[in-house]
């Protein structure tokens, strides 16, 4: 039989499908068999009730059931859960136990350590809250108001009205305009506390004491230099207690910022301070921002005629306060070249060359105010040299042989409010000085004593080797110097001498002084306005203001107004130069004055005449009327001559016959003459027998 092998594959086919036939029928039965299992409720036993070891199984509700717990990770029951949520329902219905949001807020802004429940405010004053609603009033008094706000919850209180206190500003101090009484009462207290036990309330500091920290004895006979050095080189704040302390030379270096005398300490010179030489005993070098205060040096100033007791060298802002020096020497205090320094309420007296001296081109802004200087050897009490706005103020000066204050070569400075009283020479001098104020000071001498010795003025502004401008003179009183009262002197420009008071100038009777004297050929442009010049015995000077040629030049160009003056020998004002004006002074506001015309003609002669004249001056402008009776004119002819108050450098006039003619007249006045020429407007002779003349006219005194 031939192969075929699509008849094999046909058989293999149809018996594998026949086999797969009766495996089919196996699995179905096993199938069916599973799909009854899953489908029963009661498999292996299962039970929906509470049956200990069998398969829980749910019921037709859905619900199983379980014994009661009894351990921690039993199930739990709904009765157990029913209990839970029972407890939950009852505490979140407790309105105890739990807040609203609002009382939460409130709560959290409770701060720690409220109370709970306290009254609306605790006590003030002596009000005492009773409870939680209480309220406090805030009442106005006496012009007081109190006024609210709901709406910005804000409370004013308001003084107003006149009545006490009354109403008050912003803002008060005691300088102010709206002052609080009471603080300027306290603060006057206090000011007199400071300055009464200041010095006391200073002990509080870090002072070293030279006695009982460095060994000084204060007996005035053991040396006590070392013990001096030595606190110097401890500290910065030296105390000094009561003692005479015996010094040799000695430098308070620049630490130190405090060196105070506690009660009387005095220093006396040690044995190896030189004598006969301008020698430092005390030298404060390169002090800043220091005291020196309390300490009395005493000194023979014969021993030591130019010893300088306190040297200020190189300071800055330092304050020398209650030094005294009262037995001599050669200069109290000195400083050079120093800034900012204050020497104020010390006592000097009996030294030989200065009380109180600056030097210095470097030097400014130092204060020299309320000290007493006193004694007939001084050649100055207070004296500056170079610098620039120094002050000098309230001072006393008496008895020194020479300026009671004198500054040179300074600028910018103030002489102010100072007394001085029998000075040898002037008062107050300043020399080669600019912008200088001399104000509110007393210079006077008392009879018997400097006045009968002195040689100068009151008061001085002298140029001399520079000039000296723009300096005032001002509300100054000046009673008998020996010489005049006021001088601006030889190189003097552009200075003001205004509003003082000279009383009884030249009690010496000094030739050609004056109450205000101008002299020197370059003493011009400056201004004499207001001024009092009386001598109340009327022989002491022959001017009240005048300018003078002493030799040295005339005096030009400067202005003599508004000044009163009484009591001068031969006149009021004294000019020596055309182009200085004079007006407004109190002969020029008197009105007219009288004076005695001389009558002659210009040819032949007058028999018998009379005449009198008024005349006005306004400066150098002088007017004038006279009237002139001829009883017998004699040979009189040409131009009827009548006298004139003063010499003339030119002018004119009119007039007029009144008794026979009628006839006009002209008044002709020629420069460098005495008198003016009248004559008819014709040209011909004015007058006969019984003949009155008058006749006004204007010129300008030669």
């Amino acid at each position: 039989m031939a192969f075929n092998p699509q008849t094999i594959n046909k058989e293999l086919d149809m018996a594998n499908l026949a086999k797969h036939n009766a495996n089919y029928s196996a699995i179905k039965t096993e199938l069916d068999a599973h799909d009854t299992h899953v489908a029963a409720q009661t498999a292996h036993g299962s039970t929906s009730a509470a049956t200990a070891g069998k398969i829980m199984q749910r019921d037709s509700a859905g619900r199983a059931k379980v014994a009661a717990p009894s351990e921690s990770d039993d199930i739990a029951r709904k009765a157990e859960v029913d209990v839970v949520q029972t407890n939950l329902d009852a505490h979140g219905a407790d309105s105890i136990a739990h807040l609203t949001s609002a009382e939460h807020t409130k709560l959290t802004g409770i701060a720690d350590g409220a109370e709970v429940n306290q009254n609306a405010f605790a006590q003030v004053n002596n009000v005492v809250a009773s409870a939680e609603s209480d309220t406090l009033t805030i009442a106005g008094g006496t012009g007081i108001t109190v006024s609210s706000n709901p709406t910005t919850k804000t409370l004013t209180v308001t003084a107003t009205g006149d009545a006490t206190p009354g109403a008050h500003g912003s803002s008060h101090n005691n300088d102010g305009a709206d002052p609080i009484p009471d603080l300027v009462a306290i603060r006057a207290e206090f000011d007199m506390i400071r300055d009464e036990y200041g010095d006391q309330l200073k002990d509080t500091m870090q002072v070293a004491n030279v006695k009982t920290g460095f060994g000084a004895v204060g007996d005035g006979v053991a040396d006590d230099t070392a013990a001096f050095v030595a606190a110097f080189s401890s500290g910065s704040y030296i105390g000094i207690p009561p003692g005479t302390y015996k010094i040799n030379q000695m430098t308070v270096p620049s630490s130190v910022k405090l060196l105070k005398g506690y009660g009387e300490v005095k220093l006396v010179p040690g044995d190896l301070v030189p004598a006969e030489s301008a020698a430092s005993w005390v030298t404060a070098l390169g002090l800043s921002n220091a005291e020196i205060s309390g300490i009395s040096f005493e000194v023979d100033s014969e021993t030591y005629p130019e010893l300088r007791c306190l040297d200020l060298t190189l300071c800055i802002n330092v304050l020398v306060e209650r030094v005294h020096a009262i037995k001599g020497g050669g200069i109290a205090i000195y400083g050079a070249q120093c800034n900012y320094v204050t020497v104020r309420k010390c006592k000097i007296e009996s030294f030989s060359v200065k009380g109180i001296s600056f030097d210095g081109a470097q030097q400014s802004n130092n204060t020299i105010e309320d000290n007493v200087v006193i004694g007939t050897g001084l050649a100055h009490c207070i004296s500056a040299q170079l610098g620039t706005q120094l002050k000098v103020t309230r001072n006393f000066c008496k008895n020194t042989a020479t300026f009671g204050i004198g500054l040179y070569q300074v600028t910018d400075s103030i002489i102010s409010d100072n007394t001085t009283l029998d000075t040898g020479k002037e008062g107050i001098n300043i020399e080669d000085s600019s912008s200088v104020t001399i104000s509110g000071n007393i210079c006077k001498w008392t009879t018997g004593t400097g006045s009968e010795t002195g040689t100068d003025f009151g008061i001085s502004v002298f140029g001399n080797a520079v000039a000296t401008q723009f300096n005032s003179v001002t509300n100054n009183t000046v009673v008998s110097p020996f010489a005049s009262g006021i001088a601006l002197a030889d190189n003097v420009s552009f200075n003001l001498v205004s509003d003082n008071q000279v009383l009884n100038a030249n009690q010496g009777s000094v030739a050609n002084h004056a109450g205000i004297l101008l002299y020197g050929a370059d003493c011009l442009k400056n201004k004499v306005t207001g001024n009092n010049v009386t001598d109340t015995a009327g022989t002491h000077h022959n001017w009240g203001i005048a300018e003078y040629d002493f030799g040295t030049g005339s005096p030009m160009l400067n202005e003599i107004t508004n000044n009163r003056v009484e009591g001068y020998a031969v006149a009021d004002i004294k000019t020596t130069n055309t182009t200085t004006i004079t007006a407004m002074n109190s002969k020029d506001l008197s009105g007219f004055r009288t004076y005695t015309p001389t009558v002659s003609a210009s040819a032949g002669s007058v028999g018998a005449a009379s005449a009198t004249g008024h005349y006005l001056q306004i400066g150098k402008l002088v007017l004038f009327y006279a009237r002139v009776t001829v009883s017998t004119n004699g040979s009189g002819a040409g131009a009827l001559r009548v006298g004139l108050p003063f010499t003339a450098a030119m002018g004119s006039g009119s007039g007029k016959e009144i008794a026979t003619s009628g006839r006009a007249c002209t008044v002709e006045i020629n420069a460098d003459r005495n008198y003016a020429e009248v004559r008819v407007y014709d040209n011909s002779y004015p007058a006969a027998n019984g003949s009155i003349v008058d006749i006004i006219g204007i010129f300008q005194i030669s």
